[in-house]
């Protein structure tokens, strides 16, 4: 049996308080279904540069999220110029883990041109018409994700 979950509409309520007492700025872009959407969060660091997390469930049915441009063909571009690996893209608190789950801790999700992440968020949204996007303006890359 899984576990009872909070209504989508409110987790995203207390992530935008969480980003503002942060000191961060932080909007509902989208909104998807007030009960069971999932939620997509664009974080942008300025410079024209954005990250991007998409919430998922891994195989035991746990709240997961992943970088939805890790592993593309942006992914492994920025990969090649910066000399960094693409992970499987699975973040969860503040590392990422690579595809056996283990935690690489210090890991920080990648930033990608802010432009690819909007078109990667747009796609993610044609496909789920439920999914919640927050924007979050933070230069200190922070997500403001209640730990998987």
């Amino acid at each position: 049996m899984t576990e009872p979950r909070l209504k989508t509409e409110i987790r995203v309520a207390a992530q935008i308080r969480r980003a503002q007492a942060g000191g961060a700025f932080a909007v509902v872009a989208r909104r998807g279904d007030a009960d069971a959407g999932a939620v997509a969060v664009k974080v942008y660091l300025g410079g024209g540069r954005a990250r991007a997390l998409v919430q998922s469930r891994d195989l035991d049915g746990r709240a997961i999220w992943r970088d939805p441009l890790a592993g593309t063909d942006t992914g492994a571009e920025i990969g090649a110029r910066t000399g960094s690996g693409i992970g499987s893209g699975i973040v969860s608190g503040t590392g990422l883990e690579n595809s056996a789950g283990a935690k690489r801790a210090g890991d920080p999700p990648k930033d990608y041109p802010e432009a690819d992440v909007d078109a990667r968020l747009a796609r993610e949204a044609s496909i789920d018409p439920d999914l919640w996007i927050v924007e979050i303006e933070d230069s200190r890359g922070r997500a403001f994700v209640e730990d998987a």
